[in-house]
């Protein structure tokens, strides 16, 4: 039986005629169709501000055209009466076509869509490290659909499929469950932003240095003695990181030290402030400072305080400020005790 759409049809010429003449028809139809988009809709499109539609509607311009002579295909075969199990097949491989065709298309447009989503977000300051992984992960799922669809046409049952897919899923999570970890461990970080490319990050307290690249299973760090560090993400979101650069790029530097409990303190910390302000790299605001902190057994114990501009000048800050002090200490007659023990022998005899 045919199609009720077809019935328009029935009274035109014999089946090959019939047929020939639908081909052509959807052939006009579909240069008709590819020159609205290429002019009315291009020329509509040039007025808005983005330049992302012009990309889309281009991506998509060609496949339309291929998809509404695929349809006249379709309906040309219909109208030749072919057999049952012929026209199935011829069926199952437009549309089969059709969804490769429509597939690339969606493909591109997701290029297109990351790519534009990537710079505007530079352009305005805004991080675009979570672009790679939304884009594959996009494109991972556009290929899940449409490797589903293809083999639902074709007649393959899904579910089968689907509940090996499950039981395979299970064995290889559980082999690869630190891969997994660390797959999550870089959405989380992704998501979270705990720490940016560029920033400095301290781990476990034991390794510091610069973030240089966030990939999806593990970050990349350069240290102060230039060497790379490669941690898997998983240790990233389970351990503490002190990200030093933080919400400001300024560090605070600490020097500890003791003097002597014969000092003048307050000469101290106007010695100690002076020396501070007098460095290039400590900041006047927030204003260097003294702290002290407790009566050591040899000492009174302070700390030095000051604020730099970044955390890579904090070592080389800490080293002159040492030099500095230890000079006009000297130079002031500040003394630095040393540990002091009193040992008292008892003669029994």
């Amino acid at each position: 039986m045919k199609p009720d759409s077809l019935s328009f049809l029935s009274e035109i010429g014999s089946g090959p005629l019939k047929a020939i003449l639908i081909l052509v028809a959807s052939y006009l139809v579909a240069l008709a169709i590819k020159f609205i988009f290429e002019n009315v809709l291009k020329n509509l499109l040039k007025k808005t501000k983005t330049k992302l539609d012009d990309k889309i509607i281009a991506s998509a311009k060609t496949p339309v055209f291929w998809t509404v002579f695929l349809i006249g295909i379709y309906y040309a075969a219909v109208s030749l009466d072919l057999p049952a199990n012929i026209q199935k097949i011829l069926t199952n491989l437009l549309i089969s076509t059709g969804l490769i065709i429509w597939a690339g298309v969606f493909l591109k447009i997701l290029n297109i869509f990351f790519s534009e989503l990537g710079k505007r977000l530079d352009k305005i300051g805004k991080s675009s490290d979570a672009i790679p992984f939304l884009e594959n992960l996009s494109k991972i799922t556009l290929f899940a659909i449409a490797a589903l669809v293809l083999l639902s046409s074709w007649g393959v049952n899904i579910t089968p499929v689907l509940a090996s897919a499950g039981v395979a899923g299970f064995a290889v999570a559980f082999a690869a469950k630190d891969t997994i970890a660390n797959l999550f461990g870089g959405i989380s970080v992704f998501f979270d932003k705990p720490y940016k490319v560029g920033d400095y990050v301290i781990i476990e307290e034991k390794y510091r240095g610069e973030v240089i690249q966030i990939g999806m299973r593990s970050t990349k760090i350069r240290t102060r003695d230039n060497v790379l560090l490669t941690v898997p993400n998983s240790v990233m979101t389970t351990n503490v990181v002190i990200n030093e650069t933080g919400f400001d790029p300024k560090l605070r530097i600490r020097i500890p030290l003791g003097v002597s409990y014969n000092e003048d303190l307050d000469k101290v910390e106007k010695v100690l402030v002076d020396e501070l302000k007098k460095h290039p790299r400590v900041l006047a605001s927030p204003a260097p400072r003294v702290r002290f902190r407790a009566f050591g057994d040899s000492a009174v114990e302070l700390e030095v305080l000051g604020v730099i501009k970044t955390p890579p000048e904090r070592g080389v800050t800490i080293h002159e400020l040492i030099k500095k002090i230890h000079k006009r200490f000297k130079k002031e007659g500040i003394k630095i005790p040393y540990p002091q023990r009193e040992v008292y022998l008892h003669n029994e005899n």
